[in-house]
């Protein structure tokens, strides 16, 4: 065979492919190892004119993303052209056998994973040719979101998309939250029980709308701009480092998924991309701890419990560093929590690969990578100067990773000195602080100049106006100088990730189990860890609430029943490998009952008391109260 036979066509420009003049070749493969089929492959075709060679030399009428080639030994190559530039440095790809091209091609006609049929999809898309129409889009299309009377209304789709099956292999159970662009879901897999976490994106009309007045032409700008944000996360999810950069415990998976939605609720059907992951990070989002829905609102962590988070943080970014990724847009609110309290980061919509990045030679002739994406990265409060077009030098570029440093020198700054923050600004100026130095509107000399540094060993700036403002905070040396090392304003002297992580702060011993676990089990994150059931009206003595709230007591996690305490007005319930309670239920002169969380971790917390939730819930609480009651007078 030819020598380009080998050669990825996405190796090369679209617009260079049409030149392409070599000589076609006629490859054979066979269908199911039955009977055989050629079909002649020119040397300017695109992955879809591939595929479509493939369909129009088989009898069977098939779509395009109903075929998987493979190679002789069942090595899954979705065409062997659709290896995209970016691939060039996966090593997997690197260490193909070429000579396996030679055999005869498989062509699979089998249903698809989600996974492949979203790769499968997306490569479509990246190789037809520019002036042939192509049907793939990335934000779902409106039918999916409508409602009985075939509308689009935003505030109902939290309720209404509940239920909705994916890819028949997850059903959506509820809601969590939504950003821009994405809504968070619970999800079940319907084969295996197992829950998992679902992003799906919006479609356009499933945004919130600042005005439904616009002009035809302005409406299309604006699905055109969500299109191109949707498409971009998507790119990101689809670089073949990717898995590599999710496979640290600190960094949270995802699996993009393409495949057929029905929603029970509206009847309404069609298909469209969403995101999988089987990390539930059932905690949320590691602001929540740092700022209760409670007062003071704002409530610092010690520093012990400060070092073991932060810990897994850097751990995390060190990880994408290593592999030539970075993450740009760190924050508390992109870090979540799972039912042990570890802290996962999350939300990769910015992140950025070294492949993706230009190359330029600096003043003393090495080169260096830096990112030239300056709109729509990072969040304000976490940026520093150099990831700022309005401060940078001729917008030459950035370091990544620097900008990485700094948004983690802010969040742990946060972490042991926000409380402080916000009782002298309080508000929301509390997390625009740095910010607001930085940029000069407010405290612009709190921070040392670039280049004002302390003498050695230590060498750094010292930004002594800083932690005179936050005189009261009771931190380390070790601690304040880190911090002062990640907040350096010239970003070629600030500390890299790896050095952060090797810094005398992380000598000392984190906090224990004991002391971690009962400091973030302290923090409620919902209007409190205290989950109130008000059926005391329903019910006229106490042993009718004991009875109906032991009824709705759910076997542990594990599928064992709990050990239960009766005492005279509360329940113990459960008990850890050191004989500590559990939970508690306690019932009070009205009889109203309330859960209290005593020790065990987050996850046992959350499934037992939403199971007890779900048993007495408010819609169907009456009808199992008024059982409970008759089976009692029987």
């Amino acid at each position: 065979m030819p020598s380009w036979f080998h050669t990825p066509f996405g190796h090369r420009k679209k617009e260079a492919v049409s030149k392409d003049t070599r000589p076609p070749i006629t490859v054979k493969f066979t269908k199911d190892g039955k009977g055989s089929f050629e079909c002649i492959i020119k040397a300017n075709m695109m992955h879809a004119d591939v595929k479509n060679a493939f369909l129009r030399s088989m009898s069977e009428k098939l779509a395009i993303d109903q075929i998987t080639v493979y190679d002789s030994s069942r090595l899954r190559l979705p065409c062997s052209y659709d290896l995209f530039l970016s691939r060039e440095s996966d090593a997997s790809m690197a260490k193909l056998n070429k000579t396996k091209y030679n055999s005869l091609l498989d062509v699979v006609v089998a249903k698809q994973s989600p996974a492949e049929r979203a790769l499968d999809r997306a490569d479509i898309y990246r190789f037809t040719a520019e002036n042939e129409e192509c049907d793939v889009r990335f934000q779902p299309p409106d039918d999916i979101f409508k409602d009985k009377n075939n509308k689009v209304i935003e505030s109902q789709t939290e309720t209404l998309f509940v239920k909705a099956r994916l890819a028949g292999t997850w059903v959506v159970d509820s809601y969590i939250q939504s950003g821009s662009f994405g809504r968070g879901w619970n999800g079940v897999n319907v084969h295996t029980s197992d829950k998992v976490f679902v992003k799906t994106f919006r479609s356009f009309s499933d945004r919130p709308q600042r005005s439904r007045k616009n002009s035809a032409e302005y409406t299309a700008e604006l699905v055109k701009k969500q299109e191109a944000a949707i498409h971009k996360e998507i790119e990101v999810l689809l670089h073949p480092k990717f898995g590599l950069a999710t496979s640290h415990p600190a960094v949270v998976s995802n699996s993009l998924c393409y495949g057929d939605v029905q929603v029970p609720n509206t009847g309404t059907r069609g298909e469209m991309f969403f995101i999988m992951t089987e990390d539930l990070c059932e905690g949320g989002e590691l602001f929540n701890y740092l700022c209760p829905p409670e007062p003071p609102y704002v409530r610092s962590f010690s520093e012990d419990t400060c070092r073991r988070l932060f810990r897994q943080i850097a751990s995390g970014v060190a990880h994408l560093h290593n592999i030539g990724a970075y993450h740009r847009d760190l924050k508390l609110e992109n870090l979540v929590v799972d039912g042990h309290f570890n802290v996962k980061i999350m939300d990769f919509g910015s992140l950025k690969f070294d492949d993706q990045m230009l190359s330029i030679i600096g003043h003393d002739g090495a080169s260096s990578l830096v990112a030239t994406t300056y709109v729509g990265i990072g969040t304000g409060g976490y940026k520093p100067l150099d990831s700022r077009a309005e401060f940078s030098k001729g917008g030459g570029g950035y370091d990544p990773a620097a900008v990485d440093v700094w948004s983690c020198g802010v969040i742990l700054f946060y972490l042991c000195v926000g409380d402080e923050v916000f009782r002298k600004l309080g508000g929301q100026m509390c997390f625009r602080l740095i910010e607001s130095i930085i940029t000069g509107k407010e405290h612009k000399d709190f921070l040392s100049a670039a280049g004002v540094l302390e003498e050695p060993p230590r060498s750094c700036p010292p930004h002594t106006k800083l932690w005179e403002f936050l005189s009261e905070v009771e931190i380390s040396e070790e601690l304040q100088h880190l911090i002062n090392l990640m907040l350096d304003l010239d970003p070629s002297n600030r500390i890299d990730i790896h050095r952060v992580l090797a810094h005398e702060w992380f000598d000392e011993h984190d906090a224990c189990n004991e002391l971690f676990f009962a400091e973030m089990r302290s923090r409620p994150i919902e209007k409190g860890n205290n989950i109130v059931i008000p059926f005391g009206k329903l019910v006229k003595t106490l042993d009718e609430a004991k009875y109906v709230l032991m009824r709705a007591i759910p076997m542990s996690p594990t599928d064992e029943p709990y050990h239960i305490e009766h005492l005279q007005d509360e329940i113990h319930i459960g008990r850890d490998e050191d004989d500590n309670v559990l939970f508690r239920v306690v019932f009070d002169k009205t009889l109203k009952c309330t859960l209290k969380w005593k020790n065990g971790d987050l996850k046992g917390w959350i499934h037992f008391h939403l199971c007890v939730k779900e048993a007495l819930g408010y819609d169907t609480g009456a009808r199992e109260i008024a059982r409970a009651k008759q089976e009692m007078a029987n």
